[in-house]
């Protein structure tokens, strides 16, 4: 590194008092962070034991550590103190926060209230018991049935599963828990709901309204004095339309814009503008856009003033049955940790706090650190920063660029980097910022100075890039510094359906693109061919001294998001085009074959008698059996009514069977069985590892296409049964592998000469001779803005307003003030994350777009792209898509039909590639089906929590037992209900303690019914079983003339001579209305069975709720 500046000398003899570092992209701030230190114990202003340092990566800890102990080796000969500062670098406090934090709370475990032997829970642990703690708080609501809990379930549940509001709650409690005080963050979610804080809430509305009309009113202000000064008259009117539309809505208040949902105002401008006009017309149209955007949005949240109050308490309601299952959550959770004595990585934050709320143990740890030092402070949350602050006294060493902060989805503040630098400001404290650049050539460092300087304004942002934070050349490269830096253009074209005459020279190509309707590619040819030209090339390499050429591992490309659709085909697409990649695109191991089948040879060691998982594994190198052997093991064990099921088969034939099948089959119950055995004394992991080597699946995989990839996958599976040290047994892992997630990612590998394609998070603090930073045109992510919950700093958390009435959410106008925080949020977070992928470059800068024109708006106003960033006087290279997409067909096409155009052939060719098969849908249709599966085919009505005993809870089991004593119930002999209850417990059919949960009263009221009543001296088959052939348009609703085989079991069939009659049992809240609209699909299936089986007309179709004690009819 060059001489150092004034700015890191500055830093480096900094001595007493906190210093707050401000540093730029390739500053250099680990050096001076380094530099410091060392100076401080090589000057014995410290020691080695009392420092703190503390960064966010064990690999910059390490890194951090290796320096310092360099520096001192090199220092310590001869030097008696620095040589026992040497000794004691391997035990200094440089680590990972909660590195500091574990150690601290083993040190002090008394006052943290928690035993020193205490085990870190890894992120798999966590999970499972949080999802066990969850579980377990909303079965005991189902006990309990508050009103409150009821209507919590009824908002957050669909598809008749509680799986939603399981997942709701736990976002929900992680978020709390990164709070300082989860306590305190859920009362301040509730003093929201006051009329105090809903008039605050509403002001803020409504100036956060009249402030982006403001902004809106500004620029067209100035496209107007444009047109005005040019004499555009037809302009000049339109826009002053715009801003009287603008202005009126904003002088009516937010109410206002009740009407303007649909707002829309006609294009009016002259033809052929240029230059300054044609500026201005950008601008205009998209403060139109704006305009719209945000008439809509507001529109979204607010009603009239009294039905948004009364949303607003309604809400209330709701957001405190979440809070006290929040809270019974917490009390399961941190009971489970205790019991397994585990603490979770936001444990040990909490817990240190804890431990220096004790005036002797805080006075103990300042003691002990003379200097504390803090790396990528901009990264910080609420509760590291009180820690901090609570460990430091005026001897914090904070370095940071506020500008890199890009891990808000994690918690991070920065804001916090924001207000500490003001307040130290103020304050007369030590700030310095660093803004050389020692990373980047002259081109990098002007490209990124230019857009910055252009978006990062004290309007826009919060502060002047240019003024405070532009790059400057650290002088690195000598006269070799002038790099490359383009923004490059892939313009795409919308090619419509147009009949032309055709050539004497008949062309292929030319009639594929004509027969397109619109293509939209993207630009991987346009990268494939900057990856191309850039290996032509070579680059200055600092550490030699010297010109290297390009190679493909030294290029990356930086993309906004990692699994996306866009990221996958670009992956493919040079793959395609033979471009080596190395990328971070995760794959689910549960989604392949090889994971499948240990999945499924663990499911029936847990449970034989499941069909698919045992076929599977029968199939597979572990029992080796053909589809043959299968079919013979199932065709000569089907009875003739065709219930049975393969596992039922394969348990008759390993009886009875005779033959070679026979045998095999018999050696495999065996080995199966072995197994069973084992997993009673061993876990999964040693099983599936014991499995794998019995059955050489290693070389299975081995011998096969891609098989390295397949064993690791097959090893990261593996590895998934074991946690924190365990080996899980194999019903535990099982449940894991059930609930599936992130925990089974894993991420594709490649060569380590291959171009590198990451996202911008995975490339900060990283650099490469050539970046390549691609998709600048796609929209910014607003995923968070529709969460059924939003989540909240400030705020807290806000739920919609349910109306259980009529079945539908409504926003609030809280939601809406939180959505317009995550958009100004949003935008400086992307504009930040921006800022890191133009700065990981040395020597060579490329940034792609594809677009059918240049589309930069030259304002700010509705920005939701990267693009919206880059300024338009960067010169633009453009590549056209007609430059690759001919050439690359022609590659693969070197000669086409030449001559006449032979009609004939033409024909041919169009009838053979515009064939549909007339019998699609029928390939589409299942064999069998069972009713149920028909409709959950169908998007369901959401249900109430006990509609269906599956819910859970003291209801459903009601449900359960009244559904049981209508089924016995003897008809004939009119007997009542408390008869037969005594009769059905005196057979065995109910327990006693079934008898005591039983409703009598509701039971004798559903038993009175008229369908009920008139079933005397009619044939009473119960729980009816039926497999039918039924018309598919019936069942599915296809277009089709098939039929299909519909199984059922219906609850009551009542006969006569001539007709039939059917009954169906439910137990729910739900009106006639809405059970009518849920079973009729249900009912009438049963009825055509009916019909087709006994060849007699079903005269009724009746649902009766025991609830209610009503009978509906389905006509």
């Amino acid at each position: 590194m060059p001489e150092l500046k004034k700015e890191q000398q500055d830093v480096i003899m900094h001595e007493k008092g906190n210093i707050l570092v401000s540093a730029s992209a390739g500053s250099g701030k680990t050096f001076v962070m380094i530099e410091r230190l060392i100076r401080l114990i090589t000057d014995r202003k410290a020691t080695v034991n009392g420092v703190l340092c503390v960064t966010f990566t064990e690999a910059a800890a390490a890194d951090m550590k290796q320096k310092l102990k360099k520096a001192l080796s090199e220092r310590a000969e001869g030097d008696e103190y620095l040589s026992e500062q040497l000794l004691n670098a391997d035990g200094a406090d440089i680590c990972t926060l909660h590195a500091f934090c574990s150690r601290l709370i083993r040190t002090y475990f008394f006052a943290a209230g928690v035993s020193p032997d205490f085990s870190i829970a890894d992120a798999a642990k966590s999970e499972t018991l949080l999802s066990e703690s969850v579980d377990e708080a909303v079965r005991e609501g189902y006990k309990n049935k508050t009103k409150e809990f009821l209507s919590l379930c009824d908002a957050f549940s669909a598809r008749r599963t509680d799986a939603e509001l399981k997942e709701t709650i736990k976002s929900v409690y992680r978020f709390a828990e990164s709070e300082k005080d989860p306590e305190e963050y859920y009362r301040k979610c509730l003093e929201n709901y006051s009329e105090e804080g809903f008039a605050r809430i509403l002001t803020e509305y409504e100036n956060t309204y009249a402030e982006e009309l403001t902004r809106v009113i500004n620029v067209l202000s100035a496209a107007l004095n444009t047109f005005a000064a040019e004499g555009f008259k037809k302009s000049e009117d339109y826009v002053k339309s715009l801003i009287a539309d603008a202005t009126a809505a904003k002088d009516g208040g937010v109410y206002a814009v009740k009407g303007l949902e649909e707002y829309n105002s006609v294009l009016s401008f002259e033809r052929g503008l240029k230059g300054n006009a044609l500026a201005a017309k950008e601008k205009a149209v998209a403060c139109r856009d704006e305009l719209k955007s945000i008439f809509k949005r507001y529109a979204r949240h607010v009603s009239d003033k009294n039905e948004d109050l009364k949303r607003f308490y309604s809400a209330k309601e709701t957001s405190l049955a979440m809070i006290d299952l929040l809270k019974n959550v917490g009390k399961r959770y941190a009971a489970a940790k205790r019991d397994e004595n585990l603490l979770d990585f936001s444990d040990l934050e909490h817990f240190v706090l804890k431990a220096l709320s004790d005036e002797s143990v805080l006075n103990s740890v300042r003691t002990k650190y003379s200097y504390v030092f803090v790396d990528e402070y901009q990264d910080i949350n609420g509760v590291q920063e009180a820690i901090l602050s609570a460990v430091s006294c005026d001897n914090l060493f904070m370095v940071g660029d506020v500008k890199q902060s890009i891990y808000g989805f994690r918690g991070c503040r920065p804001e916090i980097f924001t207000a500490k630098k003001a307040k130290m400001e103020s304050g007369n404290e030590k700030t310095v910022s660093l803004n050389y650049n020692f990373r980047s050539s002259e081109a990098v460092i002007n490209f990124a100075n230019k857009v910055f300087s252009y978006s990062m304004t004290k309007d826009f942002y919060g502060e002047s890039y240019a003024d405070t934070a532009a790059l400057v050349s650290g002088g690195i490269y000598g006269v070799n510094a002038a790099g490359r830096a383009k923004l490059h253009l892939y313009e795409k074209s919308k090619r419509k359906r147009v009949e032309k005459e055709t050539p004497r020279v008949y062309d292929i190509l030319q009639e594929i693109n004509a027969a397109t309707e619109e293509n939209e590619p993207d630009a991987f040819a346009l990268i494939a061919k900057i990856i191309e030209d850039e290996l032509k090339e070579s680059y200055y390499d600092v550490k030699t001294d010297a010109y290297k050429p390009v190679t493909f591992g030294d290029v990356a490309i930086l993309t906004r998001n990692k699994n996306n659709a866009y990221v996958q085909k670009l992956v493919a697409g040079l793959k395609k085009r033979g471009v080596p990649v190395t990328s971070e695109v995760s794959e689910n191991v549960l989604d392949f074959p090889e994971t499948i089948l240990l999945a499924d040879l663990l499911e029936i060691i847990d449970n034989f008698k499941q069909d698919v998982p045992l076929s599977v594994v029968m199939k597979s190198p572990v029992g080796g059996f053909t589809e043959e052997e299968l079919a013979e093991i199932v065709l000569n064990y089907v009875d003739g009514g065709g219930k049975k099921g393969f596992a039922e088969a394969y348990s008759c034939f390993l009886e009875n069977g005779a033959g070679a099948t026979a045998e095999k089959l018999k050696r495999f119950d065996e080995y199966i069985k072995n197994l069973r055995f084992q997993a009673d004394f061993v876990g999964a992991k040693a099983l599936l590892e014991r499995a794998i080597s019995d059955c050489g699946l290693e070389s299975f995989y081995l011998a096969s296409q891609g098989g390295a990839d397949k064993l690791v996958r097959v090893k990261r599976f593996i590895s998934l049964a074991e946690q924190g040290g365990r080996d899980l047994s194999v019903r535990e892992f099982l449940t894991n592998v059930r609930r599936g997630g992130k925990a089974f990612e894993i991420v594709s590998g490649g060569t380590e000469n291959a171009v590198k394609v990451m996202t911008i998070h995975a490339s900060k603090g990283l650099e490469f001779p050539v970046t390549i930073v691609c998709g600048l045109e796609k929209k910014m992510n607003s995923e968070e803005d529709y969460a059924e919950v939003l989540l909240d700093r400030d705020y807290g958390f806000a739920v919609k307003c349910y109306d259980y009435e009529n079945r539908v959410s409504k926003e609030t106008v809280l939601r809406g003030v939180i959505k317009n925080g995550f958009a100004k949020k949003r935008v400086k977070e992307e504009l930040r994350l921006f800022y890191v992928a133009l700065t990981r470059a040395r020597y060579s800068t490329h940034l792609v777009f594809a677009a059918d024109k240049d589309g930069r708006k030259n304002e700010f106003v509705g920005a939701n792209r990267f693009l919206d960033y880059v300024p338009s006087d960067i010169p633009l290279e453009v590549s056209s898509e007609s430059d690759f997409t001919s050439a690359e067909v022609r590659r693969g096409v070197r000669k086409v039909l030449i001559g006449r155009t032979d009609e004939k052939t033409e024909q041919t060719f169009r009838k053979n590639f515009t064939y549909v098969y007339p019998y699609a849908v029928d390939c589409t249709l299942p064999l069998k089906s069972t009713v149920t599966d028909v409709l959950n085919r169908e998007t369901p009505v959401r249900t109430e929590y006990y509609d269906e005993a599956e819910k859970g809870g003291t209801d459903a089991e009601k449900g359960i037992i009244a559904h049981k004593i209508l089924q016995y119930l003897d008809y004939d002999k009119s007997e009542s209900v408390e008869e037969a209850i005594k009769r059905l417990i005196s057979t065995g059919v109910l327990t006693e303690d079934e008898a005591k949960d039983v409703d009598t009263t509701r039971l004798e009221r559903a038993a009175s019914l008229s369908s009920l009543k008139n079933l005397s001296g009619k044939k009473l088959s119960r729980e009816k079983s039926f497999i039918a052939l039924l018309p598919a348009k019936l069942v599915f609703g296809v277009d089709s003339k098939e039929d299909v085989l519909v199984q059922g079991v219906i609850d009551l069939l009542a006969e006569t001579d001539e007709y039939a009659e059917i009954i169906d049992y439910k137990y729910s809240v739900k009106s006639k209305a809405a059970l009518k609209e849920t079973y009729r699909k249900q009912l009438d299936l049963y009825a055509a069975a009916v019909e087709k089986i006994t060849g007699k007309k079903v005269i009724s179709k009746t649902l009766v709720n025991v609830y209610a004690g009503e009978e509906v009819k389905i006509d």
